[in-house]
């Protein structure tokens, strides 16, 4: 009988720890949406990283490379997302209001490497520790008029 009774008391605790466990997930996750996304680093032989060196709670440098034989076009536009129980989610921007960016291409020719210094705390503000990627558009770009859209992402860190 004391044993049935201990089980019993076991499977109920590990049940409300389980419980405690989600709930806490989806308080942290109840104001965030999840990526939106889709499939992201889909160019052949092009990469974009986090320099780890320069990362920081309002900024990060990334590194294009372009091991391709096209050009690549990418601009000033970010998004950032945080990685929650190994599920992506658009941090929200702290402005109120309407925002731009300026719309400037940067180029990366074939064979070439490009970085960018990105401070995102005038839109995300301060970063707490976690575990982000930093989100870009580039164009594959071939000619005026032909060029594809993709995303490229960086997955970086803040201790």
């Amino acid at each position: 009988m004391k044993i049935k009774t201990r089980y019993l008391l076991l499977t109920a605790l590990a049940v409300y720890l389980l419980n405690a466990c989600n709930n806490e997930v989806q308080e942290n996750t109840a104001d965030l949406e999840e990526s939106t996304l889709g499939e992201v680093n889909t160019i052949d032989n092009v990469s974009m990283t986090a320099d780890s060196e320069s990362v920081s709670p309002t900024g990060v440098t990334v590194i294009f490379e372009n091991n391709s034989e096209q050009q690549l076009i990418y601009s000033e536009d970010i998004l950032l997302e945080e990685s929650i129980e190994e599920q992506w989610y658009e941090l929200p921007v702290t402005l109120s209001g309407d925002y731009g960016y300026e719309d400037i291409g940067y180029e990366v020719d074939s064979g070439e490497e490009s970085s960018m210094a990105i401070n995102w705390e005038w839109l995300y503000g301060d970063l707490d520790e976690g575990y982000y990627r930093i989100a870009k558009r580039v164009l594959d770009f071939r000619g005026t008029g032909d060029f594809d859209e993709h995303t490229l992402t960086a997955e970086f860190e803040i201790d």
